[in-house]
């Protein structure tokens, strides 16, 4: 090759010409690389907070087909967690924060590569529930799937991340600290505490009650405190527990104590309790914490006659109707706790806010509603976010509408709030209906666990509407 000239500068041989070349590569590298170190950057979709549910949604929209041309980018304000590989499920302790994931939510995971990652899992197939003050209780049971699966918070987080380091699209800071966010504009603008500035089409908040996202958009938000913590450990029970596929609660007049199972003689607690009544609980030590279990899942309170004699009536008017087949799962007394370890607490109560969505902005999960952890819904309420959203969002791709088009986000806001607000209406009915001793409402929810309890076909419905 003899030298000549380019619009690039004077070419003295072959060997110069590839120099060059290589140069305008490493060159832009370099660039590809500060895209998202820069003070100020773009990206098509940015999703505030990178927990359980956003993370989810990060790699939800990365792996969709239609949003594969999309700048996608994650904002989570912790840092990364540790990589699960070497990961023994038999020597590591059991963490205190579980979810119980249905059906639904395991084939989201399902989808995006997330469920076969996660180490430890304990799927149960009965749930036994019954009441402080009278004989009534409620056994459900199913035979050819889980009810649910009990699953560590910091494992599906741990799983999260792995997909979406995988996930070409979409891009991770960890660290990141939102200071404001700016929606008045066609764009909105998101200005983190260390200076950045980020751009987007559509901001998405998952980033918790206390939302931002929230914030901004003006959004009313209905809450209110119960007043109550829950509070969480890891339970050892005695040696010869072997119901290990069956989930407990009672409710008590402060509140629901659950366990769930975890593996051989181990279960997660989740106990209601007021404020300062958590508080004297969690300081307890191990043992001494399960002796004040035991004491509080076996204690028996004075019987109303009114409540027995209703309840004796009515268990002989239904008695014709119950499925002969059917037999009981299980029966008081309850496990026994030998030590409770691993204790924390967090405060209960209920949100909901009255949209979900503007022009370019949308929330989801804890964001959008929050509930009383007695049913295990709250997470999969959030899950059921994101398969609306994601469904909303692949719709205004295919058809070609500028993005995002609030028309589409309103199909999300519509779908999700057909759904969740029955639900979050429902367990807040229940939170109060249990957590008192009056005798009426005590008379009517001891009448409600026996119908529902001899009706297979609505104890079926419960738990597929639970799904």
């Amino acid at each position: 090759m003899s030298s000549f000239w380019t619009r690039k500068g004077f070419i003295k041989n072959e060997h110069h010409f590839v120099f060059l070349i290589k140069s305008k590569q490493k060159k832009m590298l370099k660039i590809a690389k500060r895209s998202f170190s820069s003070k100020k950057h773009f990206a098509d979709i940015v999703i505030v907070g990178g927990g359980l549910v956003g993370s989810c949604l990060a790699s939800k929209l990365a792996l969709s087909p239609w949003m594969s041309s999309k700048k996608i980018c994650l904002l989570e304000s912790a840092s990364k967690k540790v990589s699960l590989n070497g990961f023994d499920a038999k020597a590591t302790k059991y963490s205190n924060r579980v979810v119980a994931l249905n059906p639904r939510t395991q084939k989201l995971f399902e989808s995006i590569g997330v469920w076969k990652r996660i180490p430890r899992l304990k799927p149960f197939y009965k749930m036994f529930v019954w009441d402080h003050c009278s004989p009534s209780n409620i056994e459900f049971k199913s035979s050819d799937k889980p009810i649910a699966h009990i699953i560590e918070n910091d494992l599906v987080l741990k799983a999260l991340e792995e997909v979406a380091d995988e996930c070409e699209n979409l891009q991770v800071i960890y660290g990141a600290k939102l200071n404001s966010c700016n929606l008045e504009q066609s764009r909105a603008q998101l200005q983190l505490e260390d200076g950045q500035v980020l751009e987007t089409d559509l901001v998405i908040g998952a980033d918790g009650v206390n939302s931002t996202i929230r914030k901004a958009m003006g959004s009313n938000y209905d809450s209110k405190d119960y007043g109550q913590f829950g509070v969480v450990g890891t339970v050892t029970l005695e040696e010869n527990e072997a119901r290990d596929d069956i989930a407990f609660q009672k409710f008590m007049p402060t509140g629901p104590i659950a366990l769930l199972p975890l593996g051989k003689q181990k279960v997660s607690l989740v106990w209601t309790l007021p404020t300062e009544k958590a508080k004297s609980v969690k300081n307890l030590d191990p043992e001494a914490f399960a002796s004040e279990l035991n004491h509080q899942l076996n204690k028996a309170y004075e019987p109303s006659p009114m409540i027995d004699s209703l309840n004796s009536s009515l268990g002989l008017f239904l008695r014709p109707f119950r499925s002969p087949e059917e037999s009981a799962i299980t029966a008081l007394p309850p496990p026994k706790a030998v030590k409770v370890e691993n204790v924390a607490m967090f405060p209960l109560g209920l949100g909901k806010a009255d949209r979900y969505v503007s022009k370019n902005a949308a929330i989801i999960g804890d964001a959008a509603h929050r509930v009383h952890p007695l049913a295990g819904q709250g997470v999969n309420l959030g899950y059921n976010d994101i398969r609306q959203l994601t469904e909303a969002l692949e719709n205004n791709v295919k058809h070609g509408q500028a993005f995002p088009n609030y028309q589409y986000l309103c199909d999300y806001e519509s779908a999700s709030m057909r759904h969740n607000l029955p639900i979050v209406t429902a367990i807040d009915g229940l939170q109060q209906l249990y957590c008192t001793e009056n005798s009426i409402l005590v008379a009517a929810r001891s009448v409600g666990l026996q119908f529902v309890n001899s009706n297979r076909t609505l104890k079926n419905f419960l738990i597929s509407a639970a799904s």
